[in-house]
Order: C-alpha cells, then sequence, then structure tokens
C-alpha cells in the first residue's frame, strides 16, 4: 500500500513540474541592469552569468548585453535579441540607473521596474557616474557586477558606509511626500568596483552627494543596525570606535526640534600612545567621541537643511505623531544632544594589555 501511494505522489510530483518546466538551458540568468540614456534613447546593459567547466573544475563567468530603444520596454527587448534564451529576472542582484537618466525619468524607471518586470523584491537601486566603465569592469574579487553590489552592501564588513534600503523600501519613501531618498553611488576606482558615497534627493533631483563619513552619521541618526566603525583622532592620538547600540529619540518644545541620540561603543583600535590604564582617558574618549559626532551631524543637518532634502525622515515623524507639520524640518531649529558610552572597558582594556582601574 505504501508503494502504491508513493507511486501517486511521485507520478503528481513529476506531472506538476513538467506543466512549468523550463530547461536552464534555455533560459539566462540575470545579476544586474545597467540603464542609461543617450541622444534621447534608452541604452540597457543586461548583466547575464553562465558556469564555465575545465578541468573538473567550475566557475562563473558573467557578460553584458547591449539594446537600445525609444523607451525601457524596447531597449530591453533589443537587448535580449542577441541571445536565443529567455531572461530570467528573478534573481537580479542590482539595477543601475545613470546619474543623467535618473535626472531626467526618476518616477518612469520606478514605475517600470515596479509593475513591468518580475523581479524579486530585495534588489539594490544604485547611481553611476559612467555607466560604460561601470559594465566593462571586472572585479579579480567577484567578477559578477550584481552579486559584487550584494556582497558589499549586505554581506561584507563595509564599515556602515553604504545605505541599506532594497526596491520596496526606496519606493515608499520616494512616494511618501515627507521623505527624500538617497541612492548608493557605485563607481569605479582603482579597477576595484567601489559603493562609498551616496546621493541625496530633493523629490526627484539630485541635489547633492554624501560621503562616507555622512553615511554612517545618516546610518546613526536612523537607528540602522549594521556595523558602523567611526575614526577619530583624539591628542594626536587615533582610535577606532565601533558602534554596537544606538537609539534616536525626539522631543519638540520651545518651538525646537531636539534630537537625542544615545550611543554605546566598543574600541576596536587605538594607537600605542594613549594611556587606557586610566579611567579618565575612557571618560575623555567618551566626551571627544560625543562633541565631534554632534559637530559633524549639525553640519550634515545644515547641508540638508539648505538643499530641501529630509532624507532622514524627520517631517514624516513630526507628520505621524501630530497630524500635521506643526513642526517642520527646513523652518525650526534642531538641536543635537549626542551621549557616547565606550562599554566593555575591562575586556577591552585587558585584550589590549591594560588594567582598568587607575584614574
Amino acid at each position: 500500500m505504501k508503494k502504491i501511494i508513493l507511486l501517486i505522489l511521485i507520478s503528481l510530483t513529476l506531472s506538476g513540474c513538467n506543466t512549468n518546466y523550463k530547461s536552464l538551458n534555455d533560459i539566462a540568468i540575470v545579476s544586474s541592469i545597467i540603464v542609461d540614456k543617450k541622444d534621447d534613447k534608452y541604452v540597457t546593459y543586461i548583466e547575464l552569468y553562465k558556469e564555465e567547466k575545465s578541468e573538473n573544475k567550475s566557475k562563473k563567468v558573467a557578460y553584458f548585453v547591449e539594446g537600445k530603444g525609444s523607451n525601457l520596454k524596447d531597449a530591453l527587448d533589443n537587448a535580449s535579441l542577441s541571445i536565443s534564451k529567455n531572461l530570467y529576472f528573478v534573481h537580479t542582484n542590482a539595477v543601475i540607473f545613470s546619474k543623467d537618466v535618473v535626472n531626467e525619468d526618476l518616477e518612469y524607471l520606478l514605475n517600470y521596474f515596479e509593475k513591468s518586470i518580475q523581479l524579486n523584491t530585495n534588489y539594490f537601486i544604485l547611481v553611476t557616474d559612467d555607466a560604460e566603465e561601470l559594465q566593462k569592469t571586472k572585479d579579480e574579487d567577484n567578477p559578477i557586477l550584481g552579486e559584487k553590489v550584494r556582497g558589499i552592501i549586505t554581506y561584507s564588513n563595509n564599515s556602515g558606509a553604504t545605505t541599506k534600503y532594497d526596491f520596496l523600501q526606496k519606493l515608499y519613501n520616494y512616494v511618501n511626500p515627507y521623505i527624500d531618498i538617497t541612492l548608493n553611488k557605485i563607481s569605479v576606482k582603482d579597477k576595484k568596483l567601489t559603493i562609498d558615497e551616496a546621493y541625496y534627493f530633493n523629490k526627484q533631483k539630485i541635489v547633492g552627494s554624501l560621503n562616507e563619513d555622512e553615511i554612517k552619521l545618516i546610518n546613526i541618526i536612523s537607528d540602522t543596525n549594521n556595523q558602523i566603525f567611526l575614526n577619530f583622532i583624539y591628542e594626536d592620538c587615533p582610535y577606532v570606535l565601533k558602534i554596537e547600540q544606538n537609539k534616536t529619540s525626539y522631543k519638540f518644545d520651545d518651538n525646537k526640534i531636539k534630537l537625542k541620540i544615545d550611543i554605546k561603543a566598543n574600541l576596536d583600535s587605538v594607537g600605542t600612545n594613549m594611556d587606557l590604564k586610566k579611567i579618565k582617558t575612557i571618560e575623555d574618549l567618551n566626551k571627544h567621541s560625543s562633541n565631534s559626532i554632534k559637530e559633524n551631524i549639525v553640519k550634515l543637518i545644515n547641508k540638508l537643511k539648505k538643499d530641501k532634502s529630509d532624507i532622514l525622515g524627520i517631517n514624516d515623524y513630526i507628520y505621524r505623531k501630530f497630524g500635521t507639520l506643526k513642526y517642520n524640518f527646513y523652518d525650526n531649529d534642531i538641536d543635537i544632544d549626542v551621549n557616547l558610552e565606550i562599554t566593555k572597558k575591562g575586556l577591552i582594556l585587558n585584550t589590549i594589555g591594560g588594567e582598568h582601574g587607575e584614574k
């Protein structure tokens, strides 16, 4: 009886697979898509990859197919004409827009990829200043551009210097009138694919860029839970803090918006000429780090207010709290209070070679 049931289940499974089955030889797996615009025509570079075997070894090999068209659909369709396979978009890791096409057609681009292509929902959107250079560069660490992007943003230790929102979060922020978006910038530096900057927007237009340190501050203010390493110099001695916990809270009074940021951090590395045996040294580092972060956040917020870009979503928080913009990110003064505490002192000092106890 058990054999009969097993045979029935096997036959049902096989018949179900056959109705939707496509040979792997008939599909081309897409890892990334680059979109540019030249002479009023869209240019798309679709990155495909395959397994190549030689001497009992296999490796992934990536290549791009190019297409042009008066609209995005035609450009993508024309790119696929150069291969005799069906494009498989579900494993797409990244969609990369040139800076020019973003400033011209951001809404159209987002709408098209949201409605017209069967992609997964956790791919990343980025911006590049040079689409041609990007698709010609082969990174030795990982020759597949899409996988390289996902590795940098998601898996590798990038020190908190990227924004981690996927497509759905970007789309939510884009349609929200009280939040402006950021997009990671991907570039080629020393023949390496690099993501350590970001563009920020006022509605649909790029209005400025963020460097690596500014992105880290954005992640701290936004309570983004990823590894963030901050570099400091105290009395000519460098040290690095690893942020373990951070929390931002808001208060509103005296016609001011008040941000309180509590941070717990560990010493990741420190210069040899710093005396960590003294408790006062740790206390001084707490104060110095807090003041440095506060000073840089004030500069960053003034920069964003000047460009009318609320990428922090402060107006969204105000609207949800009060039901109206009783306070406004652009118009009201913003007070910053940063309280950083270096934790696990004994463990850190013993590891470095000191003893926690001296004043």
